[in-house]
């Protein structure tokens, strides 16, 4: 989330569909929203924040996330699920943003945050 913050103005700048280049498209689909119940083409910007909202609430969620520790059948596949999506904003970030984010500075550091933040 971290990374998206650096080059959302970039994102949304650009105006450009959530790709990662001609050969992954990456469609919106939420199943308890009533305007994304079906996968739904969004800007870049806008699967970010989509995104960043609905892991909140997934977290949120004592079903997938309970506070006591207890993790239930739900729980793997929920983190699978947001690890994917999260991905997917890398994919963008550096197929389309990877001049950006070297000219502003954070290439290095950003190349391996996803494997990082998934090991902690």
């Amino acid at each position: 989330m971290m990374m998206n913050a650096l080059i959302e103005e970039e994102c949304k700048r650009q105006n450009m569909d959530m790709t990662a280049g001609d050969r992954y498209k990456y469609l919106w689909a939420d199943e308890d929203s009533a305007d994304y119940r079906k996968p739904t083409k969004v800007t870049a910007a806008l699967y970010c924040d989509l995104l960043f909202a609905w892991t909140e609430r997934q977290l949120e969620d004592p079903a997938k996330f309970p506070k006591n520790g207890e993790y239930g059948e739900a729980f793997m596949s929920s983190v699978k699920h947001i690890f994917k999506r999260l991905f997917r904003v890398y994919a963008h970030l550096y197929y389309h943003h990877f001049e950006y984010v070297c000219h502003i500075g954070t290439a290095r550091p950003a190349v391996s945050a996803p494997a990082n933040e998934s090991l902690d």
